[in-house]
């Protein structure tokens, strides 16, 4: 038998065993979550319970502000295993397992198996556990496809590298526009990186491939453009501190920022220093992961009161990806001697191991969304709160970043103080609902619920609710 063959029937093999075991842990975690659902979850869920497909879309599109296919994909997965808070939550973990195999591929055609394989294990590590894995909501279907999109992508500028003289078969830039349309069609924010794709193979190839391009800006005009005629997508207020509490919190976990920018650093310069020892498709490869890493990270940062304002900063997850690869890249070309890499990787997964969220992070960032939604819709604010080191934070917060600052604090658990805070912000700003937040999860929220004029409308992981004025 084949040597290369056993050899890339065994890649298969560990990779199968390592989505296995992944599959296990995350499923198990799922099972031992929180039931709670957040804002963003609830708006999923109140959309799964339309009646038809029509009702799904329209509501989407009114309450959610996004394109259409990831609810269109939750409704069909509801009515075959029923709705509940668990199971709108399991295709997520599904489309992270189908992300996690899809990025061993993308790594195989950039450089190697061993390459698939390191992108493979330091996405594992790195990908935002539980935010974005159990996380109700598109964030990993547009994950998986910007994925797709990268794979096709590298698939063109191959054939265009080995062929710079032949017609392109129509298959392969077929498999780009479809991944493409997936992608724009399961969040706005698709287009952003549909349009660095495009820009990086224009700058690569210049008037060799623009046939090709037009074709394929053509088809997702024709078939994106109308859903953005008939689709109203309203602003989402958006806040500079989300930014960076976000990246700490959710996308390096409790490992340091400023040394995985330097192991990619150190990765890129001496991929640079040993350029010519690599074909020039390999060249191309690593290139386009630099720029889809840097670029819509730049673009949206940088220009975002300008020119996208409507989204929130976590929407940059389609750099997560390559943000993984180029790490992974550092790993592989320093470490060429297999044990040392697999020495390497273990050390990696054991210093960047997980930390669970607890109270005070995952109230920072329940903080942001109401601030968020403060400094949009100008409404009220009670915070009840026991400890003085956390009303000493928000306030902080507020005074910082709160454009208008109608923010009541409570330092106890008094019913009745909290009912007459509450009847007080009504009157005085005519609001038909403001923002409750419980930062210590403790307080029995049900006393005030009970209250006649008061009912609670929402309530999301773990304490914060919207109050509405009773009619």
């Amino acid at each position: 038998m084949n040597k290369n063959y056993i050899k890339q029937t065994t890649y298969y093999i560990i990779v199968l065993i390592i989505l296995l075991f992944t599959s296990i842990v995350l499923f198990h975690n799922l099972l031992n979550s929180p039931l709670n659902l957040d804002v963003d979850e609830l708006f999923t869920l109140n959309i799964l319970y339309s009646n038809n497909l029509y009702d799904v879309i329209k509501f989407g599109n009114i309450l959610d502000n996004h394109p259409p296919l990831y609810h269109l994909i939750m409704y069909f997965f509801t009515k075959c295993f029923g709705i509940s808070e668990y199971i709108i939550k399991i295709p997520s973990v599904i489309f992270a397992v189908i992300s996690f195999y899809l990025v061993f591929v993308l790594g195989k055609k950039i450089h190697s198996p061993v390459y698939g394989l390191t992108s493979l294990i330091i996405t594992i590590v790195l990908i935002p556990k539980p935010w974005i894995v159990f996380y109700a909501r598109g964030y990993i279907l547009l994950l998986l496809f910007s994925i797709l999109t990268m794979i096709n992508l590298i698939n063109i500028i191959n054939f265009k590298v080995q062929n710079p003289n032949k017609v392109m078969p129509f298959k392969i830039f077929f498999y780009f526009i479809i991944s493409s349309l997936m992608c724009v069609y399961t969040h706005y924010f698709g287009c952003i990186l549909v349009f660095c794709e495009l820009l990086f193979l224009f700058i690569v190839f210049h008037k060799q491939i623009i046939k090709e391009i037009i074709i394929i800006v053509a088809s997702l005009t024709l078939l994106f453009g109308p859903w953005l005629l008939i689709s109203h997508p309203n602003k989402t207020p958006t806040s500079n501190p989300v930014f960076t509490d976000w990246l700490n919190w959710c996308v390096f976990g409790n490992y340091n920022v400023y040394l995985l920018l330097l192991i990619i650093i150190v990765g890129i310069l001496y991929y640079i220093y040993n350029i010519k020892t690599y074909k020039k498709e390999q060249n191309y490869a690593f290139f386009l992961v630099v720029f889809l890493f840097v670029f819509p990270f730049s673009l949206i940062y940088m220009i975002d009161k300008f020119i996208i304002n409507c989204y929130q900063h976590k929407y940059l997850i389609i750099s997560l990806i390559p943000f993984y690869i180029l790490i992974a890249n550092t790993f592989v070309i320093l470490f060429k001697n297999k044990i040392n890499l697999i020495l390497i990787l273990l050390i990696f997964c054991l210093l960047s191991a997980q930390k669970n969220i607890d109270v005070c992070e995952s109230n920072n960032y329940l903080l942001n969304f109401m601030i968020n939604n403060h400094n949009k819709h100008n409404k009220s604010i009670i915070i009840i709160d026991n400890y003085d080191k956390f009303i000493r934070q928000y306030k902080y917060h507020f005074d910082k970043y709160c454009v208008n600052k109608d923010i009541t604090f409570i330092n106890n658990f008094d019913t009745k103080q909290i009912i007459e805070a509450i009847e007080n912000k009504f009157r005085e700003n005519n609001d038909e609902y403001i923002w409750l937040f419980d930062t210590t999860s403790v307080y029995n929220i049900e006393q005030i619920s009970n209250n006649k004029k008061i009912t609670i409308f929402n309530k999301e992981f773990p304490s914060l609710y919207l109050v509405k004025k009773s009619i």
